[in-house]
């Protein structure tokens, strides 16, 4: 299916000139990145005479970067077998009656999360520091 997905159009004052995204690809690869995000708003912005990306996920997150043709943000129809979609961008996906990331890439897609973990002192330390879980 990985045609190109309807933004979330944000109707903001802005203190500059900007182009607002009304579609794109499904999915946004951050090479420097673990995760594969599903983007909710685009925006491309001039800042010191170079055009400027901002990205908003579903689940919150974002990024920016420079719009250039090596650019480590890609949007991409369709993850690779190897990579794991957001699970809180899927998850509001769907809430939102989206199509799910397996509907728009045609196959099954792995979802997931990542979780940080303190590795300089034992597994009981986080447990102290965290009693409300």
């Amino acid at each position: 299916m990985s045609a190109k997905v309807k933004l979330i159009v944000e109707q903001k004052k802005r203190r500059f000139a900007a182009v607002v995204w009304t579609h794109a690809l499904p999915f946004v690869k951050n090479l420097r990145g673990i995760l594969i995000h599903r983007p909710r708003s685009v925006v491309v912005y001039n800042l010191h005479k170079q055009s400027h990306m901002a990205i908003h996920y579903l689940c919150g997150n974002g990024t920016t970067a420079k719009v250039t043709n090596d650019s480590n943000i890609k949007f991409i129809p369709v993850p690779s077998n190897d990579s794991v979609v957001c699970e809180r961008c899927e998850t509001i996906a769907v809430t939102l009656s989206l199509h799910s990331a397996s509907e728009l890439a045609g196959t099954h897609v792995h979802v997931g999360r990542l979780k940080a973990a303190i590795t300089c002192c034992g597994n009981n330390t986080f447990a102290a520091i965290r009693k409300d879980e």
